[in-house]
Protein backbone atom coordinates (compact mmCIF):
# COMPACT_ATOMS: atom_id res chain seq x y z
CA UNK A 1 0.00 0.00 0.00
CA UNK A 2 1.32 3.43 -0.95
CA UNK A 3 1.80 5.63 2.11
CA UNK A 4 0.98 9.30 1.61
CA UNK A 5 2.50 12.03 3.67
CA UNK A 6 -0.18 12.99 6.16
CA UNK A 7 -1.09 16.25 7.86
CA UNK A 8 -1.87 15.85 11.55
CA UNK A 9 -4.19 18.24 13.37
CA UNK A 10 -4.54 18.60 17.13
CA UNK A 11 -5.93 21.23 19.48
CA UNK A 12 -5.08 22.73 22.85
CA UNK A 13 -5.33 25.81 25.03
CA UNK A 14 -2.78 27.31 27.40
CA UNK A 15 -3.44 24.64 30.05
CA UNK A 16 -2.26 21.75 27.89
CA UNK A 17 0.72 23.07 25.93
CA UNK A 18 2.90 20.42 27.58
CA UNK A 19 0.54 17.68 26.35
CA UNK A 20 0.59 18.77 22.72
CA UNK A 21 4.39 19.12 22.94
CA UNK A 22 4.56 15.55 24.25
CA UNK A 23 2.55 14.32 21.28
CA UNK A 24 4.70 16.21 18.78
CA UNK A 25 7.89 14.74 20.26
CA UNK A 26 6.45 11.25 19.79
CA UNK A 27 5.23 11.99 16.27
CA UNK A 28 8.64 13.32 15.27
CA UNK A 29 10.33 10.22 16.72
CA UNK A 30 8.17 7.65 14.93
CA UNK A 31 6.68 9.40 11.88
CA UNK A 32 9.57 11.61 10.82
CA UNK A 33 9.42 10.80 7.09
CA UNK A 34 5.65 10.50 6.80
CA UNK A 35 4.32 13.79 8.20
CA UNK A 36 3.69 16.68 5.83
CA UNK A 37 2.56 19.19 8.45
CA UNK A 38 1.30 19.42 12.03
CA UNK A 39 -1.42 22.01 12.61
CA UNK A 40 -2.38 23.00 16.15
CA UNK A 41 -5.81 24.59 16.53
CA UNK A 42 -5.44 26.75 19.63
CA UNK A 43 -6.89 29.37 21.90
CA UNK A 44 -5.37 31.59 24.58
CA UNK A 45 -1.71 30.60 24.08
CA UNK A 46 0.98 33.28 24.22
CA UNK A 47 3.39 33.75 21.31
CA UNK A 48 6.35 32.72 23.48
CA UNK A 49 4.70 29.36 24.14
CA UNK A 50 3.80 28.92 20.48
CA UNK A 51 7.39 29.61 19.43
CA UNK A 52 8.73 27.02 21.88
CA UNK A 53 6.36 24.35 20.59
CA UNK A 54 7.16 25.21 16.99
CA UNK A 55 10.88 24.90 17.72
CA UNK A 56 10.38 21.16 18.29
CA UNK A 57 9.93 20.74 14.52
CA UNK A 58 10.02 24.22 13.06
CA UNK A 59 9.49 23.37 9.39
CA UNK A 60 6.44 21.21 10.10
CA UNK A 61 4.42 22.95 12.82
CA UNK A 62 1.94 25.78 12.44
CA UNK A 63 -0.70 27.18 14.79
CA UNK A 64 -4.20 28.20 13.76
CA UNK A 65 -6.36 30.24 16.13
CA UNK A 66 -9.77 28.79 16.94
CA UNK A 67 -11.43 30.94 19.58
CA UNK A 68 -14.69 30.52 21.44
CA UNK A 69 -16.17 33.19 19.20
CA UNK A 70 -15.09 31.19 16.14
CA UNK A 71 -16.92 28.17 17.55
CA UNK A 72 -20.05 30.22 18.27
CA UNK A 73 -20.02 31.49 14.68
CA UNK A 74 -19.67 27.93 13.39
CA UNK A 75 -22.53 26.53 15.43
CA UNK A 76 -24.83 29.54 15.09
CA UNK A 77 -27.47 29.73 17.80
CA UNK A 78 -26.08 27.75 20.72
CA UNK A 79 -29.45 26.15 21.42
CA UNK A 80 -29.18 23.34 23.97
CA UNK A 81 -25.51 22.55 23.41
CA UNK A 82 -23.79 22.01 26.74
CA UNK A 83 -20.73 24.19 27.23
CA UNK A 84 -17.86 23.48 29.60
CA UNK A 85 -14.59 25.25 30.35
CA UNK A 86 -12.90 21.89 30.86
CA UNK A 87 -9.80 21.81 28.61
CA UNK A 88 -11.31 24.52 26.40
CA UNK A 89 -14.80 23.28 25.59
CA UNK A 90 -14.84 24.49 22.00
CA UNK A 91 -11.52 22.97 20.95
CA UNK A 92 -12.86 19.42 21.01
CA UNK A 93 -15.03 20.44 18.03
CA UNK A 94 -12.05 21.74 16.05
CA UNK A 95 -11.78 18.21 14.64
CA UNK A 96 -14.73 19.05 12.37
CA UNK A 97 -12.25 21.21 10.42
CA UNK A 98 -10.59 18.07 9.12
CA UNK A 99 -12.68 18.47 5.96
CA UNK A 100 -11.54 22.06 5.43
CA UNK A 101 -7.91 20.97 5.70
CA UNK A 102 -8.55 18.30 3.06
CA UNK A 103 -9.05 21.08 0.52
CA UNK A 104 -5.30 21.71 0.83
CA UNK A 105 -3.92 18.30 1.83
CA UNK A 106 -4.36 14.74 0.53
CA UNK A 107 -4.55 13.03 3.92
CA UNK A 108 -5.47 14.50 7.31
CA UNK A 109 -5.41 12.81 10.72
CA UNK A 110 -6.94 14.19 13.90
CA UNK A 111 -5.36 13.14 17.20
CA UNK A 112 -6.39 14.03 20.74
CA UNK A 113 -3.51 15.20 22.90
CA UNK A 114 -4.10 12.96 25.93
CA UNK A 115 -2.39 10.15 24.04
CA UNK A 116 0.94 8.37 23.85
CA UNK A 117 2.38 7.33 20.48
CA UNK A 118 4.59 4.21 20.50
CA UNK A 119 5.20 3.57 16.79
CA UNK A 120 4.52 4.92 13.29
CA UNK A 121 0.81 5.66 13.22
CA UNK A 122 0.88 6.71 9.56
CA UNK A 123 1.73 3.15 8.52
CA UNK A 124 -1.71 1.99 9.74
CA UNK A 125 -3.74 4.51 7.76
CA UNK A 126 -5.76 3.48 4.73
CA UNK A 127 -5.16 5.61 1.65
CA UNK A 128 -7.35 3.69 -0.80
CA UNK A 129 -10.56 4.37 1.15
CA UNK A 130 -12.20 7.57 2.40
CA UNK A 131 -10.51 7.20 5.77
CA UNK A 132 -9.49 5.24 8.86
CA UNK A 133 -11.14 5.09 12.29
CA UNK A 134 -11.50 3.11 15.46
CA UNK A 135 -15.09 2.18 16.25
CA UNK A 136 -17.08 3.22 19.30
CA UNK A 137 -20.56 2.35 20.51
CA UNK A 138 -23.15 3.46 17.90
CA UNK A 139 -26.17 3.30 20.22
CA UNK A 140 -27.03 7.02 20.25
CA UNK A 141 -25.99 7.42 16.61
CA UNK A 142 -28.35 4.62 15.55
CA UNK A 143 -31.26 6.13 17.48
CA UNK A 144 -30.63 9.54 15.94
CA UNK A 145 -30.39 8.14 12.40
CA UNK A 146 -33.54 6.09 12.88
CA UNK A 147 -35.35 9.21 14.05
CA UNK A 148 -34.29 11.56 11.25
CA UNK A 149 -34.64 8.91 8.51
CA UNK A 150 -37.84 7.37 9.93
CA UNK A 151 -36.31 3.91 9.64
CA UNK A 152 -35.76 1.00 12.00
CA UNK A 153 -32.79 -1.27 12.67
CA UNK A 154 -30.05 1.05 11.45
CA UNK A 155 -26.59 -0.21 12.38
CA UNK A 156 -24.20 2.65 11.63
CA UNK A 157 -20.49 3.16 12.34
CA UNK A 158 -19.42 5.72 14.93
CA UNK A 159 -15.76 6.71 15.15
CA UNK A 160 -14.05 7.26 18.47
CA UNK A 161 -13.18 10.94 18.69
CA UNK A 162 -9.50 10.69 19.58
CA UNK A 163 -8.36 9.26 16.24
CA UNK A 164 -10.08 10.24 12.99
CA UNK A 165 -8.50 10.08 9.55
CA UNK A 166 -9.90 11.11 6.16
CA UNK A 167 -8.47 11.27 2.67
CA UNK A 168 -9.18 13.94 0.06
CA UNK A 169 -11.46 11.52 -1.81
CA UNK A 170 -14.13 12.12 0.86
CA UNK A 171 -14.75 15.57 -0.64
CA UNK A 172 -15.93 13.91 -3.85
CA UNK A 173 -18.75 12.16 -1.97
CA UNK A 174 -20.69 15.37 -1.36
CA UNK A 175 -20.91 18.91 -2.68
CA UNK A 176 -21.92 20.28 0.72
CA UNK A 177 -19.63 21.85 3.30
CA UNK A 178 -18.89 18.80 5.46
CA UNK A 179 -17.35 20.84 8.27
CA UNK A 180 -20.46 22.99 8.55
CA UNK A 181 -22.64 19.90 8.28
CA UNK A 182 -20.89 18.48 11.36
CA UNK A 183 -21.74 21.62 13.33
CA UNK A 184 -25.36 21.45 12.15
CA UNK A 185 -25.63 17.82 13.27
CA UNK A 186 -24.05 18.74 16.61
CA UNK A 187 -26.69 21.38 17.26
CA UNK A 188 -29.50 19.08 16.12
CA UNK A 189 -28.35 16.29 18.45
CA UNK A 190 -28.73 18.60 21.43
CA UNK A 191 -31.88 20.36 20.23
CA UNK A 192 -33.60 16.98 19.76
CA UNK A 193 -32.19 15.86 23.14
CA UNK A 194 -30.25 12.87 21.88
CA UNK A 195 -27.35 14.29 23.85
CA UNK A 196 -27.50 15.83 27.31
CA UNK A 197 -23.95 15.99 28.65
CA UNK A 198 -20.74 17.02 26.89
CA UNK A 199 -19.72 13.57 25.63
CA UNK A 200 -20.02 12.16 22.07
CA UNK A 201 -21.00 15.42 20.40
CA UNK A 202 -17.62 15.50 18.65
CA UNK A 203 -17.97 11.91 17.39
CA UNK A 204 -21.55 11.29 16.29
CA UNK A 205 -21.57 13.89 13.45
CA UNK A 206 -18.82 11.89 11.71
CA UNK A 207 -20.95 8.77 12.05
CA UNK A 208 -23.87 10.61 10.47
CA UNK A 209 -21.72 11.59 7.47
CA UNK A 210 -20.32 8.06 7.09
CA UNK A 211 -23.87 6.68 7.00
CA UNK A 212 -25.42 9.46 4.89
CA UNK A 213 -22.76 9.45 2.17
CA UNK A 214 -21.97 5.71 2.36
CA UNK A 215 -18.31 6.44 2.97
CA UNK A 216 -15.84 3.58 2.62
CA UNK A 217 -14.01 3.62 5.94
CA UNK A 218 -11.34 1.24 7.22
CA UNK A 219 -11.48 0.35 10.92
CA UNK A 220 -8.36 -0.63 12.88
CA UNK A 221 -7.79 -1.94 16.39
CA UNK A 222 -4.18 -1.21 17.38
CA UNK A 223 -4.75 2.46 18.17
CA UNK A 224 -6.82 4.71 20.42
CA UNK A 225 -6.91 2.08 23.16
CA UNK A 226 -7.34 2.74 26.86
CA UNK A 227 -4.36 2.06 29.15
CA UNK A 228 -6.01 -1.03 30.63
CA UNK A 229 -6.51 -2.48 27.13
CA UNK A 230 -3.24 -1.40 25.54
CA UNK A 231 -1.52 -4.69 24.74
CA UNK A 232 -0.06 -4.46 21.20
CA UNK A 233 -1.38 -0.89 20.86
CA UNK A 234 0.80 1.79 19.30
CA UNK A 235 -1.45 4.69 20.35
CA UNK A 236 -2.70 4.76 23.93
CA UNK A 237 -5.55 7.10 24.81
CA UNK A 238 -5.47 7.99 28.50
CA UNK A 239 -8.90 9.58 28.65
CA UNK A 240 -11.00 10.96 31.53
CA UNK A 241 -9.44 10.02 34.89
CA UNK A 242 -6.56 8.06 33.34
CA UNK A 243 -4.56 10.97 31.94
CA UNK A 244 -0.78 10.67 32.11
CA UNK A 245 -0.42 13.96 33.98
CA UNK A 246 -3.12 13.33 36.62
CA UNK A 247 -3.18 9.56 37.12
CA UNK A 248 -0.07 8.25 38.83
CA UNK A 249 -0.86 4.74 37.60
CA UNK A 250 -0.90 5.86 33.95
CA UNK A 251 2.19 8.00 34.42
CA UNK A 252 4.32 5.28 35.97
CA UNK A 253 2.97 2.48 33.73
CA UNK A 254 3.88 4.23 30.48
CA UNK A 255 7.35 5.64 30.95
CA UNK A 256 7.69 6.94 27.39
CA UNK A 257 5.26 9.74 28.21
CA UNK A 258 7.59 10.63 31.08
CA UNK A 259 10.60 10.53 28.70
CA UNK A 260 8.84 12.86 26.25
CA UNK A 261 7.98 15.18 29.10
CA UNK A 262 11.64 15.27 30.18
CA UNK A 263 12.66 16.14 26.61
CA UNK A 264 10.16 19.02 26.64
CA UNK A 265 11.28 20.20 30.08
CA UNK A 266 15.03 19.92 29.53
CA UNK A 267 15.43 20.90 25.88
CA UNK A 268 12.80 23.63 25.74
CA UNK A 269 13.19 25.10 29.23
CA UNK A 270 9.68 24.22 30.35
CA UNK A 271 9.31 22.93 33.89
CA UNK A 272 6.06 21.05 34.36
CA UNK A 273 4.60 20.56 37.82
CA UNK A 274 2.54 17.40 37.66
CA UNK A 275 0.06 16.96 40.50
CA UNK A 276 -1.46 13.52 40.68
CA UNK A 277 -4.86 12.82 42.16
CA UNK A 278 -4.91 10.95 45.43
CA UNK A 279 -4.31 7.22 45.10
CA UNK A 280 -4.11 4.41 47.62
CA UNK A 281 -0.98 2.60 46.49
CA UNK A 282 2.22 3.18 48.53
CA UNK A 283 4.10 4.28 45.41
CA UNK A 284 5.77 7.63 44.77
CA UNK A 285 8.49 6.72 42.29
CA UNK A 286 10.10 3.88 40.32
CA UNK A 287 11.85 2.53 43.43
CA UNK A 288 8.54 2.21 45.22
CA UNK A 289 7.02 0.59 42.16
CA UNK A 290 9.80 -1.98 42.00
CA UNK A 291 9.45 -2.80 45.70
CA UNK A 292 5.66 -3.03 45.40
CA UNK A 293 5.84 -5.48 42.49
CA UNK A 294 8.59 -7.47 44.19
CA UNK A 295 6.49 -7.80 47.35
CA UNK A 296 3.35 -8.58 45.41
CA UNK A 297 5.19 -11.36 43.62
CA UNK A 298 6.03 -12.92 46.99
CA UNK A 299 2.52 -12.39 48.28
CA UNK A 300 0.97 -13.92 45.17
CA UNK A 301 2.19 -17.41 46.06
CA UNK A 302 0.17 -17.43 49.30
CA UNK A 303 -2.87 -15.72 47.81
CA UNK A 304 -5.05 -18.86 47.53
CA UNK A 305 -4.58 -19.60 51.23
CA UNK A 306 -5.38 -16.00 52.22
CA UNK A 307 -8.42 -15.93 50.01
CA UNK A 308 -9.77 -19.06 51.70
CA UNK A 309 -9.16 -17.64 55.19
CA UNK A 310 -10.73 -14.27 54.41
CA UNK A 311 -13.78 -15.80 52.78
CA UNK A 312 -14.22 -18.23 55.66
CA UNK A 313 -14.68 -15.23 57.96
CA UNK A 314 -16.93 -13.39 55.50
CA UNK A 315 -19.16 -16.40 55.09
CA UNK A 316 -21.14 -15.43 58.17
CA UNK A 317 -22.10 -12.23 56.33
CA UNK A 318 -22.94 -14.22 53.21
CA UNK A 319 -20.20 -12.43 51.30
CA UNK A 320 -17.39 -13.65 49.09
CA UNK A 321 -14.50 -11.57 47.78
CA UNK A 322 -12.07 -12.03 44.94
CA UNK A 323 -9.20 -9.55 44.77
CA UNK A 324 -6.97 -11.51 42.42
CA UNK A 325 -5.40 -9.25 39.79
CA UNK A 326 -5.11 -11.10 36.51
CA UNK A 327 -4.84 -10.39 32.79
CA UNK A 328 -8.60 -10.36 32.31
CA UNK A 329 -9.63 -8.75 35.60
CA UNK A 330 -8.99 -5.24 36.80
CA UNK A 331 -11.45 -4.84 39.67
CA UNK A 332 -12.06 -5.88 43.26
CA UNK A 333 -15.15 -8.10 43.24
CA UNK A 334 -17.52 -8.66 46.15
CA UNK A 335 -20.24 -11.29 45.80
CA UNK A 336 -23.27 -11.91 47.99
CA UNK A 337 -25.51 -14.95 48.26
CA UNK A 338 -28.52 -12.81 49.12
Amino acid sequence: MFMNKTTIIMACDDNLVFAVANMIIGIKRYCYNDVLKIVIMYDNIQKEEIDKVRSIWLEKIEFKLYSKNDFLKDVGCIGKIKLSDRFGFHLVYAKFYIFNFLKDYESVLWLDIDMLLLDNIISLLSFDTEGTITKGSPKILNKYLQHINKLENINATKPNGGFIHFNKSVLQCSTSDLTQECFSVLKDLYDKEFLEGIAWGDEIPFGVLIYKYKLKINTINKVNTLPNNSKDSILIHAGTDMKFWSSFISYISFQEWHVNNKVWSNNYDKMININFRQHNLPIKDQSDLYQFLFSYNLFYSIYPMLNVLINYKLKEYKLYIDFLISNSRRSFNIFSSF
